[in-house]
């Protein structure tokens, strides 16, 4: 199974369509840390970018659809943190059009969810 076959699956059918929030949570949780240490090195830059991007374009709307839809918070709240993680490798490189079709997303949220994203983008960008 491919990286980008085993990310959809794991957002766009399980986290998406799971009737238990927790695991719901769980998965998003997961996929956020394996998208950190495989697409992001030890100085803070982007690595196989295009891979990365190309995983977002499969689950964005699924995750988009958990952000705004999920009557859970702490499922609402992982969505944001894995689409911050999102925003925050693609963007690492200083390539706008690579985190464009994030942008696109965080654009769609309500102002809270936006500078949720934007507060940790300054986090990290104070730890680099």
């Amino acid at each position: 199974m491919s990286a980008n076959q085993f990310f959809e699956q794991l957002i766009n059918q399980i986290a998406s369509s799971h009737k238990n929030p927790r695991v719901k949570q769980l998965v998003i949780d997961r996929v956020e840390i394996l998208v950190e240490k495989n697409f992001l090195t030890d100085d803070g830059r982007s690595q196989y970018s295009q891979s990365l991007l190309q995983i977002f374009k499969q689950i964005k709307e699924k995750l988009q659809q958990i952000i705004l839809k999920d009557t859970n918070a702490n499922v609402r709240d992982a969505g944001v943190s894995l689409l911050a993680q999102f925003r925050i490798i693609l963007g690492a490189n200083g390539n706008f059009e690579d985190f464009q079709p994030v942008l696109e997303v965080i654009n769609s949220l309500p102002k809270q969810r936006v500078s949720e994203i934007g507060k940790r983008l300054e986090i990290f960008e104070e730890q680099i």
